[in-house]
């Protein structure tokens, strides 16, 4: 496996994975709510496959509030998916000594993407 480094820039040709970094945070910290807000009134959680569906459904549905969600290949937006509930399953089966947290957007990153299976890691330099 293959894996680069991205430095955080202002310049114009860094706009583009800013941006896709910013639509990760964005679908970590509306799902995690999702999920947290479900525990708060006594559902059950749900899993990554359920969580998934409920992506696409919002993308389909709501175009003009979550068209953002659309710059963000579908195969990223499934690991997102998939680490947020790993990150879950883990405090629950009390692996991890706290639950996930909101992700910031000033703190760095790491997200996959496009199905070649390549790790783009943003700001870890």
């Amino acid at each position: 496996m293959q894996t680069f480094n991205y430095k955080r820039f202002r310049a114009p040709r860094n706009r583009n994975l800013k941006r896709k970094t910013w639509i990760a945070h964005t679908l970590w910290n509306y799902f995690l709510g999702w999920q947290r807000t479900r525990y708060a009134l006594g559902l059950p959680y749900l899993s990554c496959n359920e969580m998934s569906r409920q992506f696409t459904r919002l993308r389909k549905s709501h175009i003009e509030i979550f068209a953002h969600w659309r710059e963000l290949d579908s195969w990223a937006a499934r690991k997102i998916l998939k680490r947020l509930d790993t990150a879950c399953q883990r405090f629950f089966k009390g692996i991890a000594k706290c639950p996930p947290k909101f992700r910031l957007w000033c703190k760095p990153y790491s997200f996959t993407m496009g199905p070649s299976g390549y790790d783009m890691e943003y700001g870890t330099i």
